[in-house]
Parts: structure tokens; C-alpha cells; sequence
């Protein structure tokens, strides 16, 4: 036999296919890239050559802004953003395998603010759609209208105000506020309307301190309120901090209000306070404590006149406010007072016509005289005038009052005489 005739050897121009499964076992690398392009050709001839049937569903989702920062610094949308980013629907179109994927989460609408060049109102921006799977097909609405308004600031301060009252005795200090004013961005259009930023805080039934957050409400110029939503990152609510405590009324104590001596010949007449009383506030257990409040001392000594002047009050510990702070005292200051007694004084006629003459049931009398000491010993017997005015008389018998004429340089003293009256008898020459 020939050797050739027998050989297992493939003949020559025909050895590709009989080498192939040899080749494949001595390189596994081989193997893995036959499988990869068998791979591509599969995805190949599902997607081009026998593409899957596609299917669509109906998605709504909230508009947002895109790009927001992209918005030039000094322009700001002037609508109220609920009115243009509103709920619309739009159709997605994916293959069947994945549209039961399709979803709000992965589906969305923005409208491009890069897109704004200058202020105005009445701006078309185009609603812009997107699908992380298949493609948008449709769109329930394909733009929006924009205002758009130059961008203004303004820090405005937070005022209180307040509703109902506080329990009868109870007292409230004036409310703290963090923070004190709100800085407000937005449309300048509404920046201008701004008057006043409120919160209001109820007093009924309250207490005790209060510490709590509340809302803050714009007011325009004529006290309508403004709609918030046009203007920036505004503060929602502010922190109210107020103490409350029980009050009473408490009487001043003017008891060692005075310290010293007045001058030789004075004393103390009065000591009087105004206000007397007061109201103070304090915790219960405090204020329970308190009967009345002292009156810082003044010192009198060597005065000789009366002084009215405010003094501060000694407000006790843990005594949170009063109605007032100080007092005016009056210590009234007089000199002592001394008397008197002048006996055999005549009596002088005055007034009498010159065809007339008088005469007396009683030619002299006694003068008692009181007033300030030093005025009482400076009196001299010679000073003081005894007599009777009977210029308005004619002839006749009269009981007629007797005078006392007394120097300028007393004119605190008064002065009587005993008897006070006499009688006058008045005739022709």
C-alpha cells in the first residue's frame, strides 16, 4: 500500500477546515473573540435588520428652570414660579422591553432661563422635554410666558404685631426678634410696593416665657398683602423670644428715705413721693416676697429750704421690670416758729376830719405776733403800728376794729391784738 493513500494529512488547498478546530484549542483568546463578534451580528440583525416593535405612554411631570444661574445677575423672573411651572404631559416613545420603565422619576420638562437676554415682560421660552429611555414624541404645551424684571434688594425690619392681650397680672417685656430685619431679593417692580414685613403673635392665655417661630407676611404700601413667591430664598419665619411674668402694685416706703439734719431753727414738714406706688414684675415666689420698694436716701443736712428732686429706687433681686425706675421726693423744709407779746401799745386814730374829733373806750392794747423765728427775734416794738381807719366815719359812737401794721422785712409774721375791737367816739369840734 502506498504510504500517501493512507495518510490522515487533508489534501493539499483544502487543510483551512480541518485545521480550524485545532487552532481554536491551542488559543482560548480565539474563542472569546468569536463569541464577541457573534455578538455584534445578533445585536446587529435585532436592531437593524428585525428591529423591536415600539410602544408610547403618556408621562406628566412639574416643569423646573434650568440654568438658573446663568440668568443674567442683575434680571429675575417677576412671576410667581407655581404659575409657570406647572404639571404638563408629554409622550414618551420606547421599545417594548423598556417602556414599562418609563416613569415621572426619569422623565422631565425644563424651561432654559440661559435662553433670557433682557427684561420684559410677556417672554416665550420653549419647554425643553427629556427621556432616559426611548425618545419624546409629544408635549401637552410647548412654551411658556415669562415676565422678566430687573433684580432689586432690600432690608426691611420685622414688626410684631400684636393679637389679643395677656392675662389680668401679667406683664410682657418687648419681643426679641432673630433676626431683626429680612433682606429681601426680587423683581424690583415688587421691591418698590414693599412697606412692611409682620408677624403676628397672640397674647391670650399666655404665661410664661415665650420662644417660638413665626411666619413673616409682607404688607404693600396701602397694608394689602404682597405675595412672597417672586422674591428669592425669602426667610420663612422668624425666632420670637418675649419674657412673661406676674405683676403687682407695691406702695413706696419713704421710711429712712431722708438722712442728716436740717439747719438750726428748721425741721422736716412733709416727705411725699410721686409716684407713691408702682407695678413691678417678677417671678411668682419673688414677687410674693415684696411689700413695698424703698426710695434711695437723700441727704438734708444743714438745709434750711424745702428740695424736690428724683431719687432712684432700690428695686429688689430678681425684680424684672417697674413702671418706673425713680421717684420724685419733696422733703418740705420750714423754719421753726416762734410767738411774741407787746403789751401798752396806743392806739393811733387815722383817717379822722380835720372839724372832727375822736376818742377811745381804750387808748392801748396787747400784739401777739407768730411767724419764723428769725423774723420773730429781727422784730423790733418800734416796727409795728397799731391804729383804727375811721376815714369812712362821721360823727358818731362806733366798735371799730383795730389794725396792725407789721414791716416789710417780716413778712411771714402775723399778728392780733387783745382786744381786737374798741370803741370809737367820734364829734364835732
Amino acid at each position: 500500500m502506498n504510504h500517501d493513500e493512507h495518510s490522515t494529512s487533508p489534501p493539499k488547498g483544502d487543510n483551512t477546515q480541518s485545521r480550524l478546530p485545532g487552532f481554536l484549542r491551542r488559543n482560548p483568546g480565539g474563542k472569546l473573540l468569536a463569541v464577541f463578534i457573534a455578538l455584534l451580528l445578533w445585536v446587529y440583525v435585532i436592531n437593524v435588520m428585525d428591529p423591536a416593535p415600539m410602544r408610547q405612554k403618556t408621562v406628566t411631570v412639574r416643569l423646573y428652570f434650568q440654568n438658573a444661574a446663568m440668568l443674567d445677575k442683575n434680571l429675575i423672573v417677576a412671576n410667581d414660579p407655581s404659575e409657570i411651572l406647572k404639571e404638563i404631559n408629554l409622550t414618551v416613545e420606547a421599545k417594548v422591553n423598556e417602556i414599562g420603565y418609563v416613569n415621572s422619576g426619569n422623565v422631565s420638562a425644563y424651561v432654559d432661563l440661559s435662553e433670557v437676554r433682557a427684561a420684559g415682560d410677556g417672554q416665550r421660552l420653549e419647554i425643553h422635554p427629556d427621556s432616559a429611555y426611548g425618545k419624546v414624541v409629544g408635549k401637552s404645551q410647548s412654551y411658556v410666558t415669562v415676565d422678566i424684571d430687573e433684580r432689586a434688594a432690600l432690608a426691611i425690619p420685622i414688626d410684631v404685631h400684636f393679637e389679643g392681650a395677656l392675662p389680668e397680672g401679667y406683664w410682657r417685656a418687648e419681643p426679641v426678634l432673630t433676626p431683626a430685619e429680612i433682606d429681601l431679593v426680587g423683581p424690583k417692580s415688587e421691591i418698590q410696593k414693599l412697606k412692611s414685613a409682620v408677624c403676628t403673635l397672640s397674647l391670650d392665655g399666655r404665661t410664661s416665657n415665650i420662644n417660638e417661630a413665626l411666619p413673616v407676611s409682607l404688607f404693600d404700601t396701602s397694608g394689602q398683602p404682597i405675595d412672597d413667591a417672586t422674591f428669592l430664598d425669602m426667610l420663612s419665619s422668624v425666632g420670637v423670644t418675649m419674657d412673661v411674668y406676674p405683676k403687682k402694685t407695691v406702695p413706696l416706703d419713704t421710711k429712712g428715705t431722708v438722712q442728716g439734719d436740717v439747719k438750726a431753727g428748721y425741721h422736716v414738714d412733709t416727705i411725699q413721693t410721686s409716684p407713691n406706688e408702682i407695678e413691678i414684675a417678677a417671678p411668682r415666689e419673688i414677687l410674693d416676697s415684696i411689700a413695698s420698694i424703698p426710695v434711695n436716701m437723700l441727704n438734708i443736712e444743714d438745709m434750711d429750704k424745702s428740695v424736690t428732686t428724683s431719687r432712684p429706687l432700690q428695686l429688689p433681686e430678681g425684680v424684672v421690670w417697674s413702671s418706673f425706675a425713680s421717684t420724685s421726693i419733696n422733703v418740705a423744709i420750714s423754719e421753726d416758729r416762734g410767738t411774741d407779746s407787746y403789751d401798752g401799745f396806743q392806739i393811733e386814730i387815722r383817717g379822722l376830719d380835720r372839724d372832727l374829733t375822736g376818742t377811745l373806750s381804750q387808748d392801748n392794747v396787747r400784739v401777739d405776733v407768730e411767724g419764723p423765728l428769725s423774723q420773730i427775734r429781727a422784730l423790733r416794738r418800734q416796727d409795728i403800728e397799731v391804729y383804727i381807719d375811721v376815714s369812712s366815719l362821721g360823727a358818731g359812737i362806733y366798735t371799730w376794729p383795730v389794725s396792725i401794721a407789721l414791716p416789710e422785712e417780716a413778712p411771714g409774721v402775723t399778728a392780733s391784738c387783745v382786744p381786737s375791737n374798741v370803741t370809737v367816739t367820734i364829734s364835732q369840734k
